[in-house]
């Protein structure tokens, strides 16, 4: 699938047009289900996505939706748990995180919600995660930008993440670099 296909699609879930009646996510989830090699080329493409600055926000925040679809019903554990593909995890994980600082409220917010479905699937390696999160709040000096990551960690908190991870570290993390600025 080109680029130029992917963002049709998605534009076509934004305008509510679609061909044969399918919606965004069915195409997607055919395409995406076919192979594990077209597991990694669709997320390679919501990486694409999410990173280029000419997208509007409408867009950016149909991707990111899109993107935490993915994540929770097209069967991504096997990709999630399969080191041949920790690369696009680490841009995966990199690009949403980035989109967290995102002058849009609506755009921040959808990010923290992939940001959490990323935790659900990948708990093996939170820790990194983590530490991405909490090295953005040490170095940022916007508050704006410190209040979205902290918004992420609470909502790791309240969706119950803290059953699936040992509740002493990311308490410890969340309390470091949240109370550091929030004082």
């Amino acid at each position: 699938m080109e680029y130029s296909e992917f963002i049709g699609i998605i534009q076509e879930s934004c305008s509510g047009v679609t061909e044969n009646g399918e919606d965004a996510s069915s195409k997607i989830k055919f395409y995406f289900t076919k192979s594990v090699e077209n597991q990694f080329e669709v997320f390679n493409l919501f990486v694409q996505a999410i990173s280029d600055p000419t997208l509007d926000e409408i867009i950016k925040v149909a991707t990111l939706s899109l993107l935490y679809q993915a994540i929770h019903s097209l069967s991504p554990n096997g990709f999630w748990r399969s080191s041949n593909f920790q690369p696009i995890k680490e841009a995966i994980q990199s690009s949403v995180i980035n989109s967290l600082f995102s002058e849009s409220v609506i755009i921040r917010n959808e990010s923290s919600k992939v940001i959490t479905a990323i935790f659900g699937v990948q708990n093996g390696s939170w820790p990194s995660c983590l530490e991405y999160l909490g090295n953005k709040i040490e170095n940022s000096s916007e508050i704006d930008e410190i209040s979205a990551v902290v918004y992420a960690f609470n909502d790791l908190i309240n969706d119950n993440f803290i059953k699936v991870v040992e509740s002493s570290k990311i308490y410890s993390l969340y309390s470091k670099y949240s109370t550091k600025h929030l004082l």
